[in-house]
C-alpha cells in the first residue's frame, strides 16, 4: 500500500484552509486519487455542523479553562531554590563548627598530652641583651659632604 502524498490535506481541504495553489494542486490530485475522494465524503459535512453551534452553548459544554500555571511554577521554583540554599548555609555552618571543635579538641588534646620540660631549678633565666647606645653629634652642614645637591643655575 503506498501512501498518498495529499493524505492529511482532507480536512484543510474540507474547511478552506489550503492557499490557493495548493488548493488546485488538492482538486486535481482529486480526480485520480479514490481514497482521498472518500477522505472528503466523510468529512464533508463537517463546515455545516460547526457552523450549528452556538458560541454561547460551548461554554457550557467545555470545562472552564484552567488558570494560567507558569506563576505557579515560577514560584515553587523560587521556593525551591530557597530551600535549597537554606540547606547549604545550614551544612556549611555545621561543617564549620565541626572543624572549629574538631581544632580546639586537638589543640588541648595536644597541649594535655604532650609533656611539658620543666627545669629542676625553675624557669630558664634570661639572657641579658646587651643594647649599644649611640650618640647623636649636631651636623655642622647639610647635606653631609659627598652628596649630590642641585645647583641653581
Amino acid at each position: 500500500m503506498t501512501r498518498c502524498e495529499f493524505a492529511y490535506d482532507d480536512g484543510a481541504y474540507v474547511l478552506g484552509a489550503l492557499a490557493p495553489a495548493e488548493r488546485a494542486a488538492y482538486e486535481r490530485h482529486l480526480g485520480g486519487c479514490a481514497s482521498c475522494r472518500e477522505a472528503v465524503a466523510e468529512i464533508a459535512v463537517l463546515p455545516g455542523l460547526l457552523g450549528r453551534l452556538d458560541p454561547a452553548g460551548l461554554e457550557q459544554i467545555l470545562p472552564p479553562p484552567a488558570p494560567p500555571r507558569v506563576p505557579a511554577l515560577l514560584d515553587e521554583a523560587r521556593q525551591r531554590r530557597r530551600r535549597e540554599r537554606s540547606a547549604d548555609r545550614r551544612r556549611y555552618a555545621l561543617t564549620t563548627l565541626a572543624a572549629a571543635g574538631l581544632a580546639l579538641l586537638v589543640g588541648v588534646g595536644a597541649a594535655v598530652a604532650l609533656p611539658r620540660q620543666v627545669s629542676p631549678s625553675g624557669p630558664p633565666a634570661r639572657r641579658a641583651r646587651r643594647v649599644r647606645r649611640c650618640r647623636w653629634s649636631p651636623c655642622d652642614r647639610w647635606p653631609p659632604p659627598g652628596r649630590c645637591t642641585p645647583t641653581s643655575g
